[in-house]
């Protein structure tokens, strides 16, 4: 039997036998095309920059499909399906859309119609959107409380039920959006803080604390009602940026960036949501375990003293992740930004308890980004070989969206005979 270009193609002959002797042979063939993931071969470039007023102080970016949606002040919608051309289809201006951190694409329950949820912590605020038209944006409906809702900083959707983490009150705050008009607070439970929140699965929370230094899971009813369960206290989650649980791949695992030891990665386990614990995580300062000397002969680190990306892994000095404040996973790669010396770091976390930078790029465009999205755009009208990925990084300071692109190099077919 012949498989396709990309598959294994078994050819197992037998010769007849004899007195003397019989003879097998086995042959494997393998037919496939690599592609190389290094960094010697593809990785991350710059392809294209916009700059528009409305990405001034943008503090959260998200996308669906070929659009991306950032908000700051105010909220706009930028088409990349031509990512090296990209454009800006609307900028939403509202009173209360200043200093907006918090974004979460979904869509309504009733209908299915796509839907922004966005916080603002400088108004107290919630806000929903209508985003079916990404030309037209549409504010459906607001919630301001300046108690309730004290610098509100990040929210998430699941079904009916929007869930918002308010830094100001240390709780974290359940509203019921049947009514897209007019949403209404049902639930709040105090934690030592809430800076960041995620769907931890469909009946589960995960909440980042900076103050707390702490990852704590909370419970929910189907009215809303919040119930914490477990928690887990560490210094390297002093200043939690930024907290990712992805609902198909990797259930046992939530990943977490903060700004302890320059920038922290880190990987909980939160099978046991009473019992989160950390596999293992990876900072940008250096603490060595062995004299300097002796690691530098070995060239486990560069001159710098900093860089362990060609030596295996290891959990101190990856400079590429100074500064993280945002990160995206795809698939078994987790993209990562770091603001200070404009880095982007590819993660993989396909043995999650060992995550391995595999490629890296350092771009002074870079500088002062505050996250990363990952977008789709028009395969079948822009010609762009070998791209793995179209990434979106918003620069506040500058007011501009830097899209990228990462790549894999198509090699030679191999074959191989046993």
């Amino acid at each position: 039997m012949r498989l396709q270009e990309g598959s294994i193609e078994f050819c197992h002959t037998v010769y007849p036998s004899s007195p003397v002797f019989m003879q097998i042979k086995l042959v494997l063939v393998f037919t496939a095309v690599l592609f190389q993931l290094g960094n010697a071969h593809g990785g991350v470039h710059v392809i294209s920059e916009l700059t528009d007023p409305a990405f001034l102080l943008a503090g959260a970016v998200v996308a669906e499909d070929a659009v991306v949606y950032i908000a700051g002040n105010g909220v706009a919608a930028v088409n990349v399906s031509n990512p090296t051309q990209p454009e800006l289809l609307v900028s939403l201006r509202h009173p209360l859309l200043f200093g907006c951190g918090g974004l979460h694409i979904y869509r309504s329950a009733d209908e299915g119609n796509l839907r922004l949820a966005v916080t603002c912590s400088s108004t107290d605020t919630l806000m929903l959107i209508d985003v079916e038209n990404p030309r037209e944006l549409k504010v459906l409906g607001t919630i301001s409380d300046f108690v309730v809702l004290s610098r509100a900083a990040d929210v998430v959707v699941k079904g009916n039920l929007a869930f918002v983490a308010v830094p100001g009150a240390a709780s974290v705050v359940s509203f019921d959006i049947t009514s897209e008009a007019s949403p209404v607070h049902l639930s709040s439970i105090k934690l030592s803080g809430a800076d960041s929140v995620s769907l931890l699965d469909d009946a589960h929370l995960v909440v980042a604390s900076e103050r707390g230094r702490r990852v704590s899971t909370l419970s929910f009813s189907p009215h809303g009602v919040l119930f914490k369960i477990g928690s887990i206290k560490d210094e390297r989650f002093d200043g939690v940026i930024s907290i990712l649980k992805h609902g198909t791949l990797y259930l046992d695992f939530t990943f977490v960036i903060s700004a302890a030891n320059g920038g922290t990665f880190a990987v909980l386990n939160t099978t046991s949501q009473s019992r989160p614990s950390i596999v293992t995580a990876m900072q940008a300062s250096v603490r060595l375990a062995r004299p300097a000397a002796t690691l530098k002969n070995e060239g486990k680190y560069d001159e710098l003293g900093v860089s362990y990306i060609d030596a295996g892994w290891a959990p101190y000095g990856h400079k590429s992740i100074l500064g993280a404040t945002g990160m995206v996973l795809i698939e078994n790669l987790i993209y990562i930004v770091g603001n200070t010396a404009g880095t982007i770091s590819v993660m993989d976390v396909s043995d999650p308890s060992k995550p391995r930078i595999i490629r890296e790029l350092n771009d002074a465009r870079l500088i002062g980004a505050a996250n990363i999205c990952a977008a789709n755009y028009d395969q079948e009208s822009i010609s762009l070989d070998g791209v793995l990925q179209i990434l979106v990084a918003a620069v506040p300071s500058t007011g501009k969206l830097v899209l990228l692109k990462d790549t894999v190099e198509r090699l030679s077919i191999q074959s191989a005979e046993l």
